[in-house]
C-alpha cells in the first residue's frame, strides 16, 4: 500500500533524502553516471517542473532541495528519478537491462554488484535560480 501523500503549502522548500536498496552502494561516483544522473534529473524537471534548489548524490543516498507546487507533483517527480536511476545504474553495474532476454530479471553472482571501497566520494550538484 503506498503512503498517503502530505500537505505540502504551496512553493514551500522541501528537503527529500532517498536511499539505495539495503544501502548498499550502488551509486559509485562516476563521470558517466554523474551525465546519467543529470540526464534523468532534467527529464524529472521538463515531465514535472519544479524548482530545484540543489541535490548532492552519495553512493548509497541522495538529497534534494526542491519547492513543488504539490505533494502530487513532489510524489511524480521522485518515483521518476527514483525509478530511472535505478534502472541506469543497474545498466551501468551490471552491463545489461534490468530484465534478461526472456523477461526475466538476471540472477546475481557474487561479484555483482560490485562495492566501492569508500563511502566518502558524493557527486554533488547545486542548481543556482
Amino acid at each position: 500500500m503506498p503512503r498517503p501523500l502530505r500537505f505540502i503549502p504551496n512553493g514551500a522548500l522541501v528537503e527529500v533524502t532517498t536511499r539505495t536498496m539495503q544501502g548498499r552502494l550502488l551509486l559509485r561516483p562516476s563521470p558517466e553516471l554523474s551525465d546519467i544522473i543529470l540526464g534523468i534529473i532534467g527529464k524529472a524537471q521538463s515531465l514535472y517542473p519544479l524548482a530545484i534548489h540543489a541535490f548532492v548524490v552519495l553512493s548509497t543516498h541522495a538529497h534534494f532541495l526542491v519547492s513543488p507546487a504539490s505533494a502530487e507533483q513532489l510524489a511524480r517527480f521522485m518515483q521518476f528519478v527514483n525509478a530511472d536511476i535505478a534502472k541506469e545504474a543497474d545498466v551501468s553495474i551490471n552491463g545489461a537491462s534490468a530484465s534478461g532476454p526472456d523477461g526475466t530479471a538476471p540472477s546475481s553472482s557474487p561479484s555483482s554488484p560490485r562495492r566501492h571501497t569508500s563511502s566518502r566520494r558524493a557527486v554533488v550538484f547545486s542548481v543556482a535560480d
